[in-house]
């Protein structure tokens, strides 16, 4: 199984555990149906043992709607944002990551009928991992509606040092 593959696996396994819990969440008014998205960007983290860690992300991609399979995508997403965590896995003292809060701005295109829209969203973990892969729930203020993972491409070192920004985020929200 090639590690694409795995990490794929991995990341619906995630996922699928995450949104079981989350299936009664209500959709934005922007979109209808559930949403697959994927994309790549830039992950930098800095920060202390002793005083937390600040995470900044940005990146664009593209997302399936109904969450089909194989993916046909037909809205475009580009995020950016960031936020902190108490610990940084095993790049701490601590073996997970704890109180991971990322403030996201997502803006899609959908380009079946040319409307763009923004919408706020959270990615937190209470407790997940780093520097492997990062799973996370999706929320908006209307509620849980999702979850996804990152993969840093960091390849279990800790410091980036913003040489390494490269990472992937793969997230599954209704919509």
């Amino acid at each position: 199984m090639g590690s694409k593959f795995g990490r794929l696996l991995i990341a619906a396994a995630a996922t699928g555990a995450v949104l079981a819990g989350t299936a009664g969440a209500a959709p934005p008014a922007e979109a209808t149906g559930a949403q697959m998205c994927q994309g790549n960007g830039s992950l930098f983290i800095n920060g202390a043992v002793d005083s937390g860690f600040t995470w900044q992300l940005q990146g664009g991609g593209s997302c399936s709607q109904d969450a089909q399979f194989p993916p046909s995508p037909t809205v475009v997403a580009q995020f950016s944002g960031g936020g902190t965590s108490s610990t940084l896995g095993l790049c701490s003292s601590s073996l997970d990551v704890t109180n991971l809060q990322l403030n996201v701005t997502v803006t899609y295109t959908d380009f079946t009928n040319n409307r763009t829209w923004s919408e706020q969203q959270t990615w937190s973990a209470a407790a997940s991992t780093f520097p492997l892969d990062t799973p996370f729930t999706v929320t908006t203020s209307g509620g849980a509606m999702g979850a996804g993972v990152m993969f840093s491409h960091i390849f279990l070192q800790c410091g980036n040092d913003g040489g390494k920004p490269s990472a992937n985020f793969n997230w599954t929200q209704t919509a």
